[in-house]
């Protein structure tokens, strides 16, 4: 009879323990998605970060020589990774000199999916990418992940990095 006893107390003190963890595990579960889910932003952001940097970087490198003016870099570009991937040194394209060039700063510009930025007056004033995954990362406004809800193509999370979130997005 004391071995009963001892055995029902043991059980009821491991479900006790099982059903008390149940709630907290699921907390925790969410709590590490969220950070999760905070940190492959904060990455697509650093991407997005990193493209701006090459922009930069290429249209100094193009501004610094004879062949290239202003007026030949300025524009919003419009891109895929793979565009990066086949542009080669050496165009007489400024467009295509740009791509090569940013590419040779950042070679992971080839794996993106998508990316658009804008240069004005030899400045890159904001870059918007989609990565491989299918996420959106902006510069210099980052994107947060809260209102990543809002954004549902390229064109929307430039919005986002010129301007911000704004009610036009909600």
């Amino acid at each position: 009879m004391r071995m009963k006893l001892l055995a029902a107390a043991g059980l009821l003190c491991c479900c006790a323990l099982l059903w008390g963890c149940g709630e907290g595990t699921e907390s925790y579960v969410n709590e590490e998605i969220a950070k999760k889910t905070n940190a492959e932003q904060t990455a697509c952001n650093g991407t997005a970060h990193s493209i701006y940097t090459a922009a930069q970087s290429a249209i100094s490198d193009m501004l610094s020589g004879d062949q290239w003016t202003l007026s030949d870099v300025n524009g919003v570009y419009n891109m895929s990774g793979s565009e990066f991937a086949l542009a080669i040194s050496g165009s007489l394209n400024p467009k295509d000199a740009l791509k090569y060039r940013m590419s040779v700063y950042f070679e992971e510009l080839k794996k993106i999916d998508s990316v658009t930025f804008r240069i004005e007056n030899g400045t890159c004033l904001y870059v918007a990418v989609k990565d491989e995954r299918g996420m959106y990362g902006t510069y210099p406004n980052a994107l947060n992940a809260a209102d990543t809800a809002f954004i549902d193509s390229l064109s929307e999370a430039a919005f986002y990095a010129e301007n911000g979130m704004s009610d036009a997005l909600k």
